[in-house]
C-alpha cells in the first residue's frame, strides 16, 4: 500500500465527509451507467460506436463500485483500513477508464454537430465549433480533477487509518493521560456526551 503525507481535511470538513462525496458520486456514476447503456443496441455518439458487450461490462463496472464505496463508508466509521483502500484502488481505475472515454468522446464524438444547430453551424461553424470544444474539455478536466482530488482524499483516510492516528485519542500512554481522560469523562458525561459503560466510578478508571 502506498504511503504519503495524508490530507488533514476535506474543503475544510472531516475526510469523513470526502470519503461520503467519494460515495455518492460513485452510486450517481453507477445510476448514470445502468440509464444509459444497452444490452442490446449499439451506442453511437457522433463517429464514436460502443457494442453492446462493452457497454455491459461498463455497467457492471460501475455495479462493483456500489458494494466497494459502500464498505468503504462502514471501514471509515468502524475504522476499518482494508475497505477504505479497495474503495481508493477502485477510483484509481475508474479515473483511468473515465480518460479513456473522455478522449475518445472528444477524438470521435463530433462535439460540434451534437451540440450547436446546423443554422448557426451554416454561419460560422470552426468559431462555433471551437467554443463548444473548449467548453466541454474545461467540464470534463473539471470533473477529472475533482475526482483525483476524491481520490488524494479517500487515500488520506486509509493511510490515517493505516498509521493507528486515531489510537492517540485513547490517550493510554501513563497515569498523567489515564487521569486526563478520567477528567474529561467527568466533563462530558456532565454536558451530555459519553455514558457510562459499568456502574464503576470514574476515578477507578484513573486509579487502573
Amino acid at each position: 500500500m502506498a504511503s504519503f503525507r495524508p490530507l488533514s481535511v476535506f474543503c475544510g470538513l472531516p475526510l469523513t465527509m470526502g470519503v461520503l462525496i467519494a460515495a455518492a458520486e460513485t452510486y450517481l456514476r453507477a445510476a448514470i451507467l445502468l440509464c444509459s447503456v444497452s444490452s442490446k443496441y449499439w451506442m453511437t455518439f457522433g463517429e464514436l460506436r460502443i457494442s453492446p458487450m462493452v457497454q455491459t461490462m461498463m455497467a457492471a463496472a460501475g455495479l462493483l463500485g456500489v458494494p466497494v464505496c459502500t464498505m468503504a463508508m462502514v471501514g471509515t466509521i468502524f475504522r476499518i483500513e482494508k475497505h477504505v483502500w479497495r474503495f481508493h484502488y477502485y477510483m484509481v481505475v475508474s479515473w483511468w477508464v473515465d480518460v479513456f472515454w473522455a478522449i475518445r468522446l472528444l477524438i470521435q464524438g463530433s462535439l460540434c454537430s451534437k451540440f450547436a444547430d446546423r443554422y448557426i453551424l451554416r454561419r460560422g461553424p470552426v468559431f462555433v465549433c471551437f467554443f463548444v470544444g473548449l467548453g466541454t474539455v474545461f467540464w470534463i478536466l473539471v470533473y477529472l480533477l475533482f475526482k483525483v482530488y476524491l481520490i488524494f482524499v479517500v487515500g488520506s483516510q486509509a493511510e490515517i487509518l493505516r498509521k493507528g492516528e486515531y489510537a492517540d485519542l485513547l490517550g493510554y500512554d501513563g497515569p498523567k493521560n489515564q487521569a486526563n481522560v478520567a477528567e474529561e469523562y467527568v466533563h462530558d458525561s456532565d454536558h451530555g456526551g459519553f455514558t457510562p459503560w459499568t456502574s464503576r466510578p470514574v476515578a477507578a478508571y484513573s486509579d487502573a
